[in-house]
């Protein structure tokens, strides 16, 4: 199993950041997950946070760390990532989930479709 902790996963955000490539032995910290901001006594309604978690199963950190590849933009001097993270459709069960969860729990299969190249 794998993490992925994401900044801006949502349709209003303009760049979508993928954070880390996790194993399920990471511990996060309070303002880092939803979950872990209510395991510490927050709430939903106080998460004011644009972090999100995919935990893909079926699939090691090391076999996934490949997302985090970035593609260098000559002649500015710069990088963007070489792959773009679509959140899932609205009012979907996995767009449901990781609006009231902070979460989702998918299989590599199922988050190949929410992955492109840029």
């Amino acid at each position: 199993m794998a993490q992925l902790h994401f900044a801006n996963l949502a349709p209003s955000s303009k760049k979508t950041t993928l954070l880390s490539v996790l194993g399920d032995d990471h511990t996060f910290t309070r303002n880092e997950t939803m979950q872990s901001h209510i395991d510490n006594g927050g709430t939903v309604s106080t998460w004011n946070y644009a972090f999100s978690l995919v935990i893909v199963t079926g699939k090691t950190p090391e076999e996934l760390v490949y997302l985090q590849d970035e593609i260098y933009l000559s002649p500015i001097d710069d990088y963007k990532s070489k792959y773009k993270f679509i959140e899932p459709v609205v009012g979907t069960e996995h767009y449901n989930t990781l609006r009231d969860t902070g979460q989702l729990t998918v299989t590599f299969a199922e988050f190949q479709l929410y992955i492109e190249l840029t």
